[in-house]
Formats: C-alpha cells, structure tokens, sequence
C-alpha cells in the first residue's frame, strides 16, 4: 500500500499545491464559519465532517453553512442532522466514523498528529487502482474488520508522508485531489 501512495504522489504533481492548502484552506473556512455564528472551531468543522460523506467540499460546506444558520439542509436527513445539533451542543462524541472523526480532527488541526482522513478516494489510492463500489464494501461501516483495514491503510500513509518528508495530511489531500479528478 505504501508503495501504492508513493507512485500516486509522483503522479500527482499537478495538485500538490492545492494539496499543500487543503486542509489549512478548510480550517479558515471553519473558523471563519464559527467566528461569523459565535461558535467554536470544533463546533463548525463537526457540522462540515458529519455532513461530509459522499459531498463535493463545495457542497458540504454550503450544508454546513446553511445548517448553522438556518437549520435546514438540502441533501442532509436523520442520523446525520441529528449529529449535526450533538456537535452544535457540545457532544464531540457525535462525530463518529473511520472517516468522519479524522476529517473533523484534520480540519481542527491541519498541521496535527492527527490521523490521515481515509474515504472511497483514498482507499483507491492505497490500493493502487479504482476500485467499485462492491470492492470497497469492505471498508465499510457493516463489516467488522473495516477499523482494522482503515487503520492499516493510515499507517501506510504515514509511512509514505515519513519517506516524502511530507505531512501525512498534505500527502492524503494531493492524493485524494489526483484519485478523484482521475476517476
């Protein structure tokens, strides 16, 4: 796997810098979002994680938005609307999920020891190709050794980020950025 995210680094030179800003640009953004509503970074990058799987950044952070100052969404239902009022209130621990929990702790903490954001885009970088939808099942929250394989996929992206002499975050975001933008 580690081999895997190295060849996608080499191949991903046109989106390093965007990379390199990623998750510092949605830090801003978070703070900005808190700082405009009287709330906390923690509070406003929660919201911008638990609404974030499956959503384009663009769109995620629009629901983000108009969820904190209206509470109301257009692509957001149930579970995740209900997380979204934990976190406004407090409970962090509503932030939940192999990908999710990251994601927040990356926003909070761009330059951080926190852990590397792994999702459907970065799974496919690990593995050194596109995967389907039934290939990356697995990974998913009903299998019970999904923790297990997201884990390994993160340790492999520190090892990559550790021989590029790069940050683990910067890495996954370039990564992620060339994964998606190929398909």
């Amino acid at each position: 796997m580690r081999d895997n995210i190295l060849r996608a680094w080499g191949h991903a030179a046109a989106f390093q810098a965007a990379g390199e800003v990623w998750y510092p640009n949605a830090n801003e953004a978070a703070q900005s979002l808190a700082d405009t509503h009287g709330l906390t970074l923690e509070q406003t990058a929660g919201v911008i994680a638990v609404f974030s799987p499956r959503l384009l950044w663009e769109t995620n952070f629009i629901e983000a938005r108009t969820y904190i100052e209206r509470r109301e969404t257009v692509y957001q239902c149930g579970p995740n609307l209900i997380k979204a009022s934990l976190v406004l209130s407090g409970h962090f621990d509503a932030i939940r999920g192999p990908k999710v929990r990251p994601f927040w702790q990356a926003i909070c903490e761009p330059w951080g020891l926190t852990p590397p954001v792994i999702d459907r885009h970065t799974i496919c970088v690990a593995m050194g190709r596109t995967l389907t939808d039934k290939e990356r099942k697995p990974y998913g929250a009903g299998n019970v050794h999904a923790a297990a394989m997201i884990r390994e996929i993160q340790a492999a992206f520190l090892l990559a980020a550790e021989r590029l002499r790069v940050h683990h975050h910067t890495l996954q975001a370039t990564t992620w950025l060339w994964q998606r933008n190929r398909g």
